[in-house]
């Protein structure tokens, strides 16, 4: 298998390049649809295709949420201005990031293949950040493809903008974390070693407990801290990993139930699922199949876990409010709107207005959160260096005072 680019005209006598794999330039010029005419094809050398378990397993070629985004308004625009999906995705292929010509590839062959959009989308599940066949196989079927993909990608950027809110809003207090651990280190790896001898000569071996104990905290570090860092590394690799696979439902539950940061990660979760609920029911979805492809976007474990089971519920004749209950993941007042809304009819509606609230509940708890913590961790790094300088000290005003 080989990438190969090439320059061709279309139907009407406009430039284009794409980027496809191919076994040889007779297959890649087979695989190329809409070109009238073929300018150059180059080789760019044998493709480096990772196996496809090693693929899907380590989620290499993954599309950011952005990305995806940038794909679906693409073949939005290009559909309402009549190019075929297969022209749409071939200009796609040759314009993207790697990852979206990756994607733009494999659906492409795909569909050259015979399968529609929605069934491409499906086969290459793997590769993207949420779950959209479904949505895509039953706007087709209505033909609204055009609207919903660009209702869908607008979608993901909503979810996107408050996922950057969140990630701006908690760069200073990680950068203040970083700066007074560093501080602190050197505090311990530097100043102290280099005072030791002197305190300890001032002490005659009389040092206060104080004194004695952050001398040999310093002295403890200076000596391994190089073990130290790698096993602090080694605890920040494995944390990430464990969160990042599927058994990490302790650890997603306790983030649901973290002190003063649990009740913002639910939130921002289901605001997302809320928004993205309405938007399946407005494009046609029937409740139950809103919630089962809604609860895919929901990064959470527990959490999705959670909204399976409520699916599962409604499945067995529940309504979706009591399914929401008895699965622990709604709050009293959000089962009380949805059940007005399934009651009215009107469930699409109140799922909006559910989830411009909590967005709205969850940016005042996080700008909250950080009134909070940037005065906290200053007092810290204050009393972390007091406490150092009055070791330090606490030896020669005994000294003093004894004279």
């Amino acid at each position: 298998m080989y990438k190969y680019k090439i320059r061709y005209k279309d139907d009407h006598d406009l430039p284009y390049t794409t980027k496809l794999y191919a076994n040889s330039p007779e297959d890649a010029t087979l695989k190329l649809t809409g070109a009238k005419e073929i300018i150059k094809i180059t080789n760019l050398g044998k493709a480096m295709e990772a196996p496809l378990f090693i693929e899907k397993m380590f989620h290499i070629n993954r599309l950011k949420p952005r990305e995806l985004a940038d794909i679906l308004r693409h073949l939005s625009y290009t559909k309402s201005a009549g190019l075929s999906l297969i022209d749409s995705l071939m200009i796609m292929s040759s314009t993207g990031t790697i990852r979206q010509v990756t994607l733009c590839n494999k659906l492409l062959t795909s569909m050259q293949a015979g399968q529609s959009l929605a069934e491409a989308f499906e086969e290459h599940e793997y590769l993207l950040p949420l779950k959209i066949s479904p949505i895509i196989k039953a706007s087709s079927d209505s033909g609204t493809l055009e609207t919903v993909l660009m209702s869908l990608a607008e979608q993901l950027e909503k979810n996107i903008t408050m996922s950057n809110k969140i990630k701006t809003a908690m760069i200073y207090p990680v950068i203040v974390l970083i700066v007074a651990f560093a501080v602190t280190w050197f505090l311990f790896t530097t100043i102290i070693p280099q005072i030791a001898d002197v305190i300890t000569t001032i002490g005659d071996g009389q040092l206060p407990i104080m004194t004695s104990i952050i001398l040999g905290i310093g002295s403890f570090l200076n000596t391994n801290w190089l073990i130290i860092l790698l096993a602090i590394l080694a605890i920040i690799c494995i944390t990430v990993f464990i969160v990042k696979r599927k058994a990490a439902i302790a650890q997603s539950r306790f983030a649901l139930h973290a002190p003063l940061t649990g009740r913002i990660v639910r939130d921002s979760e289901m605001v997302k699922f809320y928004s993205h609920f309405a938007f399946l029911l407005q494009a046609g979805f029937t409740a139950s199949a809103a919630l089962d492809t809604a609860a895919q976007i929901v990064s959470n474990k527990y959490l999705r876990n959670c909204l399976d089971m409520a699916y599962k519920r409604v499945l067995q004749g529940y309504s979706i409010s009591e399914a929401l209950t008895m699965s622990n993941v709604t709050t009293t007042l959000e089962s009380q709107i949805i059940s007005i809304g399934e009651t009215s009819g009107r469930l699409a509606d109140v799922s909006v207005s559910i989830s411009e609230q909590l967005a709205n509940e969850s940016d005042r708890r996080l700008q909250n959160l950080l009134r909070i913590m940037e005065p906290t961790i200053m007092l810290v790094i204050g009393a972390i260096v007091g406490v150092i300088m009055i070791a330090i000290y606490q030896p020669l005003f005994e000294m003093m005072t004894a004279i």
